[in-house]
């Protein structure tokens, strides 16, 4: 089985992580994912609303998990939609992404623009919150948790 993967592999050409869409479909695309992402998360948070009854910490982490995954969404949508009222000239991107710049005159739309892109201060504790409910519901099951590498 191996083998069929392996030639597989190397007979496949170039694979693009990132699959760019030219203007305005990828856009709206993309920024309808986040929206159904949010309704997803919203139908969970509902369907879930009474759950908790044996491992209330797992539910608790869970719930505040999909919390912070809906504001991390919420935060992607402004950043993009900021992003597109910016003028050209606001952004210095040449290709290596450490030296881009937000260029002045600050206003309250580059501020924002700026403090949206802060996303992992949402993402982060979203991940976190997710893995202690794993944990919370592994060790309900009467199993140890998996030993730190």
């Amino acid at each position: 089985m191996s083998i069929f993967f392996t030639i597989f592999l190397i007979s496949t050409g170039n694979v693009f992580a990132v699959q760019v869409h030219g203007p305005p479909e990828g856009y709206y695309t993309h920024n309808l994912a986040h929206v159904f992402f949010i309704a997803a998360i919203l139908f969970l948070l509902f369907w879930l609303r009474k759950e908790g009854g044996e491992n209330k910490k797992a539910w608790r982490y869970f719930r505040l998990s999909l919390v912070f995954f809906i504001l991390w969404n919420l935060d992607a949508m402004a950043a993009h939609i900021l992003k597109r009222r910016l003028p050209h000239e606001a952004l210095y991107l040449p290709p290596n992404p450490f030296d881009h710049l937000l260029l002045g005159p600050f206003d309250w739309e580059r501020l924002a623009f700026y403090i949206t892109h802060f996303d992992h201060l949402l993402c982060v504790p979203a991940m976190f919150f997710l893995m202690q409910s794993l944990r919370h519901f592994y060790k309900a099951q009467g199993k140890q948790p998996l030993e730190r590498l």
